[in-house]
């Protein structure tokens, strides 16, 4: 049985920004920094909206969801994160380091939290580090253009068609959801009745096969012209 340090080591060999680094150099990183790992059970609060951290969070099993409660009092799922991934990067190094929405953990998680002054410290004196953060980081820039994207549509059709187009991965014009259609209503800020009314429609149409998760696509330039 592996013990929790091989887990670890394990999982950050596969983190975005350890890409390109062999176990040795990552335990030698480790040795070297600051950080902490913490278990939560399924629906912990990680972190409350507008709390403070210093830390970059990657997550060693399990997975987060992120969730904004606006005033209306709707509730919007602004992202998913899953093992090996990382959130809370941004907000470390921004003028304000608090969370503006609610981190959940999903199921039974652990998450290993490092801490900014490690980063800069010791992290970024690895080139390769850097260029994975910034990287990282330019990719979730274009991640949240096109969430706005998607909010700019004001029709619940035309949100389904580009969530399935261009928001996950299509394999042989089939989409396995990652979360379940009341996850992905709160994605798309719209109610889970209105979005499986709109999917009934599409079904009908024979534009879409529907089956729990997964979607197959039948007529991807139906979808297509709806944007």
């Amino acid at each position: 049985m592996m013990d929790n340090m091989d887990i670890i080591l394990d999982t950050l060999s596969v983190c975005p920004i350890f890409f390109g680094l062999n176990r040795e150099s990552i335990s030698t990183i480790l040795e070297q920094i600051e950080y902490k790992t913490k278990r939560y059970e399924k629906n912990d609060i990680v972190y409350h909206a507008n709390e403070y951290s210093l830390y970059m969070c990657i997550i060693i099993s399990g997975y987060v969801e992120v969730k904004k409660i606006l005033t209306s009092g709707n509730t919007v799922s602004v992202f998913h994160r899953n093992k090996g991934e990382l959130f809370g990067g941004a907000i470390v190094f921004s003028s304000v380091s608090s969370y503006p929405y609610d981190v959940i953990a999903k199921e039974k998680s652990e998450i290993l939290f490092i801490h900014k002054y490690s980063i800069l410290e010791s992290l970024c004196k690895e080139p390769l580090i850097v260029s994975n953060i910034l990287n990282l980081f330019s990719n979730r820039v274009l991640e949240y253009e096109k969430r706005l994207e998607l909010y700019s549509y004001s029709s619940i059709m035309k949100k389904i068609a580009f969530s399935l187009l261009y928001e996950f991965t299509i394999k042989n014009d089939t989409v396995i959801l990652p979360f379940s259609k009341k996850t992905w209503a709160e994605h798309l800020n719209v109610s889970r009745p209105s979005l499986c009314r709109e999917l009934k429609i599409l079904c009908d149409k024979n534009i879409l096969k529907v089956n729990d998760r997964t979607i197959i696509i039948i007529k991807k330039d139906v979808l297509e012209n709806l944007l």
